[in-house]
């Protein structure tokens, strides 16, 4: 397997924070495990420079030797994915026909996944917090 050169962990790592800065979409396509092992090595939430981004690889390569294996097996993993998902959204046709009235097939499927965020996002705990209160709120009065 050949070394990751800083030139390719540079690319590696603008490539990520595109698909990070644009919804993260993407990173969804695989396990959490490998989402975490992502940021710890590439650190895809902080803008940093070219120098701080390799100080970064430096410090965590010496800190855990397997990281950037790891983060490699995700990289691959992902793009894999990626490529996966984009040839089933070009299959896909443009829009569904109507349905019709008293149709018994199920509306569509609804597929969950999860995106990790290596920071809490407390605007977005807050308002889940407050959504939760207002619907506990509503369940009490109806009772």
């Amino acid at each position: 397997m050949p070394r990751l050169t800083d030139s390719t962990y540079l690319k590696q790592r603008a490539y990520l924070v595109g698909l990070w800065d644009r919804d993260g979409y993407e990173l969804t396509l695989i396990r959490p495990t490998e989402q975490w092992e992502l940021h710890g090595f590439f650190r895809l939430a902080e803008p940093l420079t070219d120098e701080q981004a390799l100080a970064h690889r430096r410090e965590v390569t010496a800190e855990d030797p397997s990281l950037a294996n790891r983060a490699g097996k995700a990289y691959v993993r992902l793009l894999s994915e990626v490529s996966a998902n984009d040839a089933r959204l070009a299959a896909m046709p443009a829009s569904l026909p109507p349905r019709k009235k008293g149709d018994p097939r199920p509306t569509r499927n609804i597929t969950v996944r999860t995106l990790v965020r290596p920071e809490i996002d407390y605007k977005r705990l807050a308002h889940a917090l407050y959504e939760m209160a207002l619907l506990d709120e509503k369940r009490k009065r109806s009772s």
